[in-house]
């Protein structure tokens, strides 16, 4: 779950870039820009992490 969120920040990250105002809803600044990208960052790291950490403890039994 957590790697859709991930993506979807990637997404609207991605998106900022390109356009000023998003959907007529907020406006894009540098700030709002880094939020998005470290979010989307540490979205798929704990999705990382927790498959990983799921994969060892089913190897374990």
């Amino acid at each position: 779950m957590a790697i859709i969120f991930g993506i979807v920040y990637t997404f609207v990250a991605v998106l900022g870039l390109f356009m000023d105002n998003i959907f007529g809803l907020i406006m894009v600044t540098l700030l709002i820009e880094v939020i998005h990208f470290v979010v989307a960052i540490l979205a798929s790291v704990v999705d990382f992490i927790g498959k990983k950490s799921i994969s060892n403890q089913n190897a374990a039994v």
